[in-house]
């Protein structure tokens, strides 16, 4: 019984642990550039998405860009085609069918959608997931954009809208 304890804690202790060691630090700036805040106030770029691979519906792109735009226009960081570049990169992509959704419900597993969002040389990762049949792959699109401008928001120092 020992044993079973101790494997349970070295689990609890390992897995917290090694997906810390996995989230990388921001990037310093580029000598001689001025601070991404700075950057920011004068725009941001509109995202541009790579699926990394993944069969992602075009549907489900657009709604994580238009919620991502709706976001930071909403926070007051204006979009600029010379704005801050910005990259949204798939890590991880599920979504169900919707006949298993709608059938089988969260029996079916899960959508999931985890995406690194790089602002410039800053980078950081979103991560959503949705096991009930009401939860589509585009209501955690919606959910990644609207999470991604947020935290554009705060690294333009802006407060965020509700």
């Amino acid at each position: 019984m020992k044993a079973v304890f101790r494997f349970a804690y070295s689990i609890l202790i390992v897995v917290p642990v090694a997906c810390w060691a996995q989230v990388a630090a921001p990037a310093a700036p580029a000598v001689g550039a001025p601070p991404l805040r700075v950057q920011l106030a004068h725009g941001v770029a509109e995202p541009t998405i790579d699926t990394n691979g993944f069969k992602v519906d075009p549907a489900v792109r657009d709604e994580l860009v238009a919620s991502f735009k709706q976001q930071v226009a909403k926070g007051g960081v204006p979009l600029a085609d010379d704005g801050v570049p910005t990259k949204l990169v798939f890590l991880d992509y599920k979504a169900r069918s919707v006949e298993g959704r709608l059938i089988l419900g969260g029996l079916d597993g899960r959508d999931h959608m985890s995406v690194a969002v790089f602002v410039g040389e800053t980078r950081f990762v979103i991560s959503h997931s949705g096991y009930s049949s009401m939860k589509t792959i585009d209501t955690l699109a919606e959910r990644v954009g609207a999470e991604a401008g947020t935290r554009v928001l705060k690294l333009a120092g802006k407060s965020t809208p509700q």
